[in-house]
């Protein structure tokens, strides 16, 4: 692979690194850059989308396209690819929904757009909420965070097989993330059968398990950039 093409490669996974802390870069701007400034909803908005998916699907079909030809395993990263694509969703459905008192984790940005397609609703995906106005993201949600986790672990094992060992970290982190979040998913379907009395034990777990979830992106995100750095050491 030539001098060039690595440093594509790099940039490339730097690049791809951004979707694992995105969230946190945008809870670092939201608070501290456009709060008070006009038309803040919607620069959170495209900051979301920025980090979240263009950066990172430029970088990953770019990686892609460096490796398709050491690599027989290439096209491992497409389902990666879609799992940009609908986390990102998730996350605007997640993120940037109205402030609904008694939200656990509830972290408002701004106004959601994807939100506004009426076929949301139509697939159960989404709930309208009367008071206050807005809508309730259903458990099922919570499958395409499961698929993202799992994507990115097998975008890991896409590389060639020299480089594998350098992306067992973020593997093994995909990993985690991806029991973090089926728990989530099991915990959020159990919540709507369970009685009172067990109510706070679960919320307990989802919090916890939010928390591994968090700490694990974070790190994954971390990892990719390590990655870029010793690439072709």
């Amino acid at each position: 692979m030539g001098r060039i093409s690595i440093n594509q490669t790099r940039w490339s996974l730097f690049l791809i690194s951004l979707t694992f802390l995105a969230m946190w870069i945008e809870f670092f701007i939201c608070n501290f850059f456009t709060m008070n400034m006009p038309n803040s909803n919607f620069m959170n908005l495209v900051l979301l989308y920025l980090f979240s998916l263009f950066l990172p699907a430029v970088g990953l079909l770019v990686f892609m396209r460096n490796i398709r030809i050491v690599s027989s395993r290439w096209y491992w990263g497409i389902p990666f690819l879609i799992g940009l694509i609908l986390n990102t969703f998730v996350r605007d459905l997640t993120f940037m929904a109205p402030f609904r008192p008694g939200d656990i984790f509830q972290f408002v940005y701004g106004q959601p757009f994807i939100a506004t397609f009426p076929i949301l609703y139509n697939w159960n995906i989404l709930e309208p909420v009367s008071y206050p106005p807005g809508y309730k993201v259903t458990e099922y949600i919570g499958l395409i965070s499961i698929f993202f986790s799992l994507s990115a672990a097998f975008f890991c094992l896409s590389v060639p097989e020299e480089k594998r060992k350098k992306f067992m970290l973020p593997f093994r982190l995909s990993i985690i993330s991806s029991f973090a979040n089926i728990i989530l998913f099991i915990v959020g379907l159990m919540r709507t059968t369970i009685i009172n009395s067990s109510f706070s034990t679960f919320t307990f777990l989802t919090e916890i398990t939010f928390v591994i979830f968090s700490i694990a992106i974070f790190i994954l995100g971390l990892s990719f950039i390590r990655v870029a750095v010793i690439y072709d050491k």
